[in-house]
């Protein structure tokens, strides 16, 4: 079974989690971030300037949300179940 691994945009944001909490990152081809902005409008501006500076592939507009770095794993609890007659 192959292995997937997390993209490598991805493990940016995971890395530095202070740089890009609660911006909006511009991802080229679903492999690396170009760009970061504060918002939407400004993440569009600055797609339409890449864009129009070179012939680049996909790009993708991502949200980070705020709370990337707390990751929490909830565990289930189990109780012993008995029959009392």
């Amino acid at each position: 079974m192959k292995k997937r691994r997390t993209q490598q945009w991805l493990q940016e944001i995971y890395k530095h989690p202070k740089r890009y909490e609660g911006k909006v990152v511009i991802i080229l081809d679903d492999a690396q971030i170009v760009g970061v902005a504060e918002d939407f409008t400004e993440a569009k501006h600055k797609r339409e300037q890449l864009a129009a500076s070179s012939d680049n592939g996909k790009m993708t507009l991502f949200l980070v949300p705020r709370g990337v770095k707390q990751v929490r794993i909830r565990t289930p609890r189990f109780r012993s179940l008995r029959e009392d007659l």
